[in-house]
């Protein structure tokens, strides 16, 4: 049962990893960017949050269908269901790591360029308590932060080479593991709590690797190094999880190439691989039907299913930087560098239905009433409104 203005979910296949409550990017912990519900949203935007500067973090939801927003001056901000603000705090740097929320706590997790991670209380903003990730380096925690809640953890990466898990309570490491060179690629998690992510590695290529929750390491798959050497590697996209079909997505890229990979989790093999012409830095979303959209650095969005790419889309931009999301009808939507949000159906025919003021460089976030929010590089995050089921 679902209560008032919440939409009962689609029944399909990838039911269990589209999570009604987005706490982290992508939604879940498989950062599938699959929504449970279907239908169209409404445009123009039916209201625009106000930041205190740019947004490259994602907006996450709590369990109240708060909305929560980090901008680039190091703002967080709590707004509720109808647009109002309820909170902001100033934290010690930029975010632009997508911050994660303990639903079952009501607990905020944000990480800043300045390297430390808080706790906040998401009723009123309180600090709860702060961390700072050790780093010989550029302390910049720039991959979008991961919660799991058996055990209590939180999973973060700063730019100085390291993943950590922390205690969600506490914010103390339990232990800590090699994110190779110049990590921005995000960690995800399947349904068993088995950490998934990507780390370059000089004289070994990209490898894929899987953490347990006590710490044990397994290297899936490794990717070798190309002529670039792996220094030059982009790692930026974070493994996608569709645990229905129990498969593994992951971004390999080359020395000018990309490369998308299907790894079976019930098998732990290779299923499929396929080269785009250009590398890929936006994390990959699922449709309903199991295929699989990729934004490249061509400007092109596509879909792609058992290893053959079905449908392209040219956005018009020369890039993209940030992944798409898609409903529960095999709907995309996605946000370009030049300012314009996309929509692209299942046959992969689309348009572009709005023009923000600036760049759009974060992922979009369904909440949980099935409105659409997507922020923007002017500060504001415009948030279009559920059209219905169809």
């Amino acid at each position: 049962m679902t209560g008032p203005g919440e939409l009962e979910p689609r029944m399909n296949a990838t039911t269990s990893t589209s999570p009604r409550v987005w706490g982290c990017a992508g939604g879940g912990p498989g950062r599938t960017g699959l929504a449970a519900h279907s239908g169209d949203v409404r445009t123009p935007p039916a209201r625009t949050l106000k930041a205190s500067a740019g947004v490259q973090a994602a907006v996450v939801f709590d369990a109240e269908q708060r909305a929560l927003v980090a901008d680039m001056l190091g703002m967080v901000q709590a707004f509720d269901a109808d647009g109002h603000r309820l909170w902001q705090r100033q934290l010690d740097g930029a975010v632009s790591a997508t911050p994660a929320v303990d639903l079952d706590h009501g607990r905020l997790f944000v990480g800043t360029h300045a390297g430390r991670i808080y706790g906040l209380k998401i009723a009123d903003g309180t600090v709860l308590w702060q961390s700072r990730l050790p780093s010989a380096g550029d302390p910049r925690i720039v991959a979008d932060l991961l919660y799991l809640p058996d055990p209590e953890r939180l999973v973060a990466s700063s730019w100085g080479g390291q993943f950590h898990a922390l205690a969600a309570a506490s914010g103390g490491t339990l232990h800590t593991w090699n994110a190779g060179i110049s990590p921005q690629a995000a960690a995800s998690a399947d349904a068993k709590n088995n950490l998934y992510c990507l780390r370059a590695v000089r004289d070994e290529g990209v490898s894929l690797v899987r953490v347990a929750s006590d710490g044990r390491e397994t290297v899936l798959h490794r990717s070798p190094e190309g002529e670039r050497r792996a220094n030059r590697a982009v790692v930026a996209a974070a493994p996608v999880i569709d645990d229905a079909r129990s498969l593994l997505y992951f971004i390999a890229n080359g020395d000018r190439v990309g490369r998308v990979f299907a790894w079976d989790l019930a098998t732990d093999r290779l299923k499929w691989s396929v080269e785009f012409e250009r590398a890929i830095v936006a994390s990959p979303a699922l449709r309903p039907d199991g295929s699989l959209l990729i934004a490249d650095m061509t400007g092109t969005l596509s879909v792609v299913d058992s290893g053959s790419i079905r449908f392209r889309y040219d956005t018009g931009c020369d890039y993209l930087l940030a992944g798409p999301v898609s409903n529960g009808s095999n709907v995309a939507y996605l946000g370009d560098p030049a300012g314009w949000v996309h929509r692209v159906n299942s046959d992969g025919t689309g348009k572009a239905f709005l023009e923000a003021q600036r760049s759009l460089q974060a992922r979009p976030s369904w909440s949980p009433a099935g409105d659409l929010f997507l922020p923007a590089m002017d500060g504001r995050v415009h948030v279009f409104g559920h059209a219905g089921l169809p």
